[in-house]
């Protein structure tokens, strides 16, 4: 599985070189069209190192189950 992880990512979404997106922005699905995107995307809930290490499983079970184009987002 080929993870690309959000920094300012441009639209289009990198999908052809990537399988799934990783991001921290809570805010995508309302500022890109995502219908009939082939990329997953995975939302986390915050930036912090430290809440993040508290929902590891969460995030690799969210990664173990993303199908392309669905989005997930990880709760704390």
């Amino acid at each position: 599985m080929r993870v690309l992880f959000d920094q300012g990512v441009p639209a289009p979404l990198a999908e052809s070189k990537f399988d799934v997106l990783v991001t921290t922005d809570r805010n995508l699905r309302n500022q890109q069209n995502l219908a009939g995107r082939r990329i997953g995307i995975i939302v986390l809930p915050t930036t912090s190192w430290p809440r993040l290490q508290g929902v590891t499983s969460r995030i690799v079970e969210a990664l173990n189950l993303i199908e392309p184009g669905q989005y997930r987002a990880v709760q704390l």
